[in-house]
């Protein structure tokens, strides 16, 4: 009789022990089976800024991811509107990252402090992008609470001096494993935004959400991010991922496939003759030396770059180009 008490009471303990609980990693694994173990990915997606006067912008972009072992690589790039429309960042892994800018005909790396600035407008920042296909490699996890419903589980980034927050918050669904929030603070501790992912949608084998949500507390700013019907494990070829490939005014990511990315200059023409065409055609105000907007625009493009390489920090007058303070009437 005494043994068997003694049994029960053992296997009582072994069901109340925290040894048999997830650990955080555990968690995290789970996420990235169940969403993120795709070898590559294209999606378009609509960006949608606004504040609290209302909606500001709307962008559509192309994204491209292929992974090579632990390492991810990624294009994005801008197809519309025209005043950003073939804008592209290059993601090569090990925090490499390039950036394109049609205008100025100029590739160049984004510096490791400009990381952290707002993607082109958004509340996105540069390094917050690689959240978005559950990538949190950069980021050391602990399970910090649980419920029936939920894990929660703080990430704290690898490299402090690099990060932009003092820690996140991210909570996970238990029934399905869905990441549904994610909370940023910032270095002063201070909460600073909430990314929500909404509308988890099976797609052959993988899940994906429909919907994102990032709002900045600090700044009354919103950005929200539609996926359309994104593919996976496509045969996407690796010159994609070059720099080469990054200045290309159309981009076709797969054998026979129709949908290209044409990229223009605003207030040129979609596929711009040569300068010395350009003046033969142009209207007779143009012959008479009336002012050619494209010509001018090319002009200020490239005054604006020499300042970029003039500029102590270039990071942050990059970003200022890219978000577009630049692009007034002229």
């Amino acid at each position: 009789m005494l043994k068997r008490c003694g049994v029960i009471l053992l296997v009582l303990a072994l069901m109340g022990s925290p040894v048999m609980a997830m650990t955080g990693q555990e968690v995290i694994d789970r996420v990235k089976d169940e969403y993120g173990d795709f070898q590559s990915q294209a999606v378009t997606m609509i960006l949608k800024t606004a504040d609290k006067n209302g909606p500001i912008n709307e962008r559509e972009v192309l994204l491209l991811t292929k992974k090579y072992g632990e390492k991810e690589k990624s294009l994005l790039k801008f197809l519309a509107p025209t005043d950003v429309q073939g804008v592209g960042l290059l993601g090569q892994g090990d925090d490499v990252m390039y950036m394109y800018l049609p205008e100025f005909h100029k590739v160049r790396r984004i510096a490791g402090s400009a990381k952290n600035g707002s993607f082109m407008g958004t509340d996105f920042t540069y390094r917050d992008l690689s959240l978005i296909n559950y990538d949190s490699s950069d980021y050391e996890s602990e399970l910090i609470d649980e419920d029936n419903q939920v894990y929660e589980l703080e990430l704290i980034a690898k490299d402090q001096e690099e990060s932009g927050y003092e820690k996140i918050l991210m909570t996970v669904r238990k029934s399905d494993f869905f990441p549904t929030k994610l909370v940023f603070y910032n270095k002063e501790g201070k909460l600073q935004k909430e990314l929500l992912a909404f509308d988890v949608t099976q797609y052959g084998k993988y899940k994906f959400p429909k919907r994102l949500e990032m709002n900045d507390f600090l700044s009354s700013h919103r950005t929200e991010v539609l996926l359309n019907e994104p593919e996976f494990d496509l045969d996407l070829k690796d010159d994609l991922f070059t720099t080469r490939t990054l200045q290309r005014s159309r981009i076709r990511y797969q054998e026979g496939e129709n949908e290209t990315i044409r990229c223009t200059r605003t207030g040129c023409r979609s596929s711009p003759l040569p300068r010395r065409r350009l003046r033969r055609r142009g209207d007779r105000g143009a012959q008479r030396g009336a002012p050619d907007p494209c010509r001018s625009r090319q002009a200020l493009g490239r005054i604006l770059w020499h300042l970029v390489l003039a500029s102590g920090d270039r990071g942050r007058l990059g970003l200022w180009l890219l978000e577009g303070h630049h692009r007034q009437p002229v």
